[in-house]
């Protein structure tokens, strides 16, 4: 009883398999998934697409029925005859085209080698985002990859492997938020100025606090305003500067342009609500909003609706639901894990390359009496990469000779292509920036193609074949 209905189960699978309706539908269903995508990339981005199309495991399952689909139709002709060969090679080149597309988006590489001239690298950086660690002096960090998630969509929880970290929350666009609160285990007073007038007339709110060497002073163009202790004859005006001194109190000393020097002694009570008139350009005046003798700075971050200069990726964490804390994309952060020091940040995921890039020389020409560049390019070569027994050999086997990439003129290395994308200068250094991609699946895609157009050249072009015999042979007399 069982095995019959396990046969009437697979007799009704197969039926629908190779039914007609069936596949109408499942066509309709992927043409209208692409023309979705098309309408998603344009407004949102190509990353955007890949999350909820291309890379989505709906969008996959289609694909995989499709292509079972098409493997049953095939088995429905046999025992096949010499008439279903443009048939045959048309399915088969449908099913190579799925492989070499699950191919390239299973084991393909898309992102960037960033190389200094002199030096080799075989680190691609990729469009996700990962966390690293690294305890002590451990050469080579852990990395912890970490979803793309496109604006609006939540993270959920993510607990990084074999570590008791959970991540809640990871923005590619944050806006950054610190507030200062009062703390009496803080040691490290803060102050909220207020600049107002000037040639602008300004009227922003400033923090600064003494808990860290970079919060301590705001530069405003050529002024600047300063909370600790400052070098008063050495330091050229303006500026003003809060010194805290003892029983509460905080010297206020400003400094003009023209070094004149003015200084006054606030007491506790004094200092919040203080207003001075600067000796300044433009007759601008200070005043003290709120003075905190012992703060500590919490900093937030919100979603942004777009990536700037300012508004950077963040990530949050804790770390066995006891702390938690915000890491900024690119500044480390040590934290106590297990009783070890152990530095994380977050960055983008990085991929390894089988061989090493060394980046010879980079050359750049420029658009004539400007510092503009009209073109740049970059002599290569591809070096072995080294076993981990011979760290020290890094690169120290030539696998091709010297190489040129431009603006317009990619390489490829074996699958590789390597392209020439942007160049940095730092401090006299220059780095060469190439966009990398490696597709596994393009032969096959490129052949399931070809097999695609050849079988259905075949079918058209064998049945006009067979159309034109037979009006000859109506057309000829009888014998």
């Amino acid at each position: 009883m069982v095995q019959i209905k396990i046969r009437a189960a697979a007799l009704a699978f197969y039926r629908l398999m190779i039914s007609l309706r069936f596949a109408v539908v499942i066509l309709l269903l992927l043409a209208g998934s692409l023309g979705t995508a098309t309408f998603i990339e344009s407004s949102q981005g190509t990353r955007a697409v890949q999350y909820w199309i291309y890379q989505a495991s709906w969008f996959h399952l289609l694909l995989g029925v499709l292509g079972l689909e098409i493997f049953m139709v095939a088995l429905s002709r046999w025992p096949w005859k010499r008439r279903h060969i443009p048939f045959l090679i048309a399915h088969l080149g449908i099913l190579i085209l799925l492989a070499g597309s699950f191919a390239t988006s299973r084991y393909g590489m898309n992102g960037v080698l960033k190389v200094r001239q002199g030096a080799a690298n075989n680190q691609v950086e990729s469009d996700s985002f990962a966390i690293s660690m690294r305890e002590g002096n451990q050469n080579n960090p852990e990395e912890y990859p970490l979803p793309w998630l496109p604006q609006g969509v939540a993270l959920g929880s993510v607990l990084l492997r074999n570590r008791p970290i959970t991540v809640d929350r990871l923005f590619a666009a944050a806006e950054k938020t610190t507030e200062y609160l009062a703390n009496p285990q803080a040691p490290a007073p803060a102050l909220q100025l207020k600049l107002i007038g000037g040639p602008v007339a300004l009227a922003d709110n400033y923090w600064l606090w003494l808990g860290e060497p970079s919060a301590r002073v705001v530069s405003l163009g050529t002024a600047r305003l300063i909370l600790g202790e400052v070098n008063v004859q050495g330091m050229p005006g303006p500026w003003a500067a809060f010194q805290p001194r003892e029983n509460g109190k905080v010297e206020l000393i400003t400094k003009s342009s023209s070094d004149r020097i003015a200084r006054v002694l606030l007491q506790q009570n004094q200092i919040s609500g203080h207003a001075i008139s600067l000796d300044w350009k433009g007759g601008m005046m200070l005043k003290v909003v709120n003075w905190i003798p012992h703060a500590e700075r919490r900093i937030n971050f919100h979603e942004a609706a777009e990536t700037t200069s300012q508004n950077q990726p963040a990530v949050h964490l804790s770390i066995a639901q006891k702390e938690d804390f915000w890491l900024e994309f690119g500044i480390p952060k040590s934290v106590l894990l297990d009783g070890k020091k152990v530095e994380m940040q977050l960055g983008m995921k990085k991929q390894e390359l089988p061989f090493f890039v060394k980046l010879n020389e980079f050359k750049t020409s420029y658009y004539p009496g400007s510092h503009i560049p009209s073109g740049y390019s970059s002599d290569v070569e591809i070096l072995e990469k080294p076993s981990p027994r011979t760290p020290a050999r890094v690169g120290s086997k030539l696998l091709s000779g010297s190489m040129t990439v431009s603006m317009n003129e990619p390489i490829n290395y074996g699958s590789f292509n390597f392209y020439q994308s942007n160049f940095v200068n730092h401090y006299g250094e220059t780095s060469s920036i190439f966009s990398v991609n490696y597709d596994p699946g393009r032969f096959w895609k490129y052949l399931g193609a070809f097999l695609i157009v050849l079988g259905i050249i075949l079918l058209f072009g064998g049945k006009a074949i067979q159309q034109s015999y037979l009006r000859k042979s109506k057309a000829s007399p009888k014998a």
